[in-house]
């Protein structure tokens, strides 16, 4: 007996499980156990940002398009679209905690951050976003 009413109910928790276990297997909840946030972001907004996000390099959850950044003087501010949040909170993390280097990863130029309180997570960012973070961070630093 199929009942096609049972379908939206039943994808809706699927979607929430699987969410919920990309920020588990991401590290971004673990990453929300020290750098959570509940207050408005400030900076620079970079909107449909693309990451990888994990414990190693060659298997890093891709979040593709679905990360918003907040760049300013002291913090980087990361969140998700609305779509995905179950399980990812909203984060601000002091770019005192952040440790960033250029890097390559097969074919693309990045920027490779780690996470002083979650020193096995790294996280890759492309593009432009990449570049201020270095910028951010080295200028602060001097």
């Amino acid at each position: 007996m199929n009942s096609p009413w049972l379908f939206l109910p039943s994808f809706i928790v699927f979607w929430c499980f699987i969410c919920f276990f990309l920020s588990r297997v991401s590290g971004w909840a673990s990453l929300a156990t020290h750098y959570a946030t509940s207050e408005k972001p400030r900076g620079e907004k970079y909107s449909v940002q693309s990451i990888g996000l994990g414990y190693s390099d060659f298997f890093a959850v891709s979040y593709s398009g679905v990360v918003t950044f907040h760049l300013s003087d002291e913090t980087l501010h990361m969140k998700v679209m609305p779509l995905f949040t179950v399980g990812h909170a909203k984060l601000s993390i002091p770019l005192a905690d952040i440790e960033a280097e250029p890097s390559r990863f097969l074919f693309s130029k990045n920027v490779k951050i780690s996470f002083k309180k979650s020193g096995n997570i790294k996280m890759r960012v492309f593009r432009s976003l990449g570049k201020n973070i270095l910028h951010a961070k080295f200028s602060r630093s001097i």
